[in-house]
């Protein structure tokens, strides 16, 4: 099920009750919404057979103008049908209209290149083809195996491929030499995995994007 209700307390119901003929429920969406930052690319075939990239990552995207710290928080993995949850800790601030990129495991493939940013280093093995990333606001290990977008704690959430929970319905699956990116901002389908989010070649940032001396320059023509 992907979409969450909110419980309705006893004396409320009976107030609604008392003012309808019908009650209707309260409906919750999944994932935190108000939250600028989201994650904005999942990278799972590093240094396998064929990968750009020696190392998995996943990158965040902050919106707004405004630092926000991940101090705390953490980045969660879980197979495409699993229950079980990696963790890697973030730290540190993201800073405006910027991305953050959470590397994890290395690969056999010497010859794929190394990631040109990483803001902290885990040593998740991801997938190449399907799994489930979560963004959790504390660093309590997830449960959930279903409807884990609507977990204590999760503020975005995706599931690729095969994966058997996701937001709405799973991003594309991808490869050794493809990443799921997100169209940025913010989503404009109304948080649904499968439009936000498109298979292609891995662009991990090089570089902090947003105001102040980090600014990347431009490349002469």
């Amino acid at each position: 099920m992907r979409i969450h209700l909110r419980s309705v307390s006893r004396v409320s119901a009976v107030a609604l009750l008392a003012t309808t003929a019908t009650a209707v429920p309260v409906m919750a969406q999944a994932v935190d919404q108000a939250s600028p930052v989201v994650i904005s690319e999942v990278f799972g075939g590093g240094g396998n057979t064929g990968a750009p990239y020696r190392n998995d990552f996943v990158e965040l995207y902050n919106s707004s103008d405004q630092s926000v710290s991940l101090d705390g928080w953490s980045v969660q993995y879980a197979s495409a049908t699993g229950t079980s949850w990696q963790r890697t800790a973030l730290t540190g601030t993201i800073a405006p209209r910027s991305t953050y990129v959470v590397a994890e495991a290395t690969g056999a493939n010497t010859a794929a290149a190394p990631l040109p940013r990483t803001d902290v280093q885990g040593t998740i093995a991801m997938s190449g083809t399907a799994g489930r990333i979560a963004l959790v606001s504390t660093a309590t290990a997830l449960a959930c195996g279903a409807d884990c977008d609507a977990a204590p704690g999760v503020v975005d959430y995706v599931g690729w491929g095969s994966a058997t929970d996701y937001v709405v319905a799973a991003a594309p699956a991808t490869t050794n030499a493809t990443s799921i990116s997100r169209a940025l901002p913010a989503p404009a389908s109304g948080w649904d995995n499968s439009k936000d989010y498109t298979s292609g070649a891995p662009t991990p940032a090089e570089v902090t994007v947003g105001t102040g001396p980090t600014d990347p320059t431009p490349t002469p023509a």
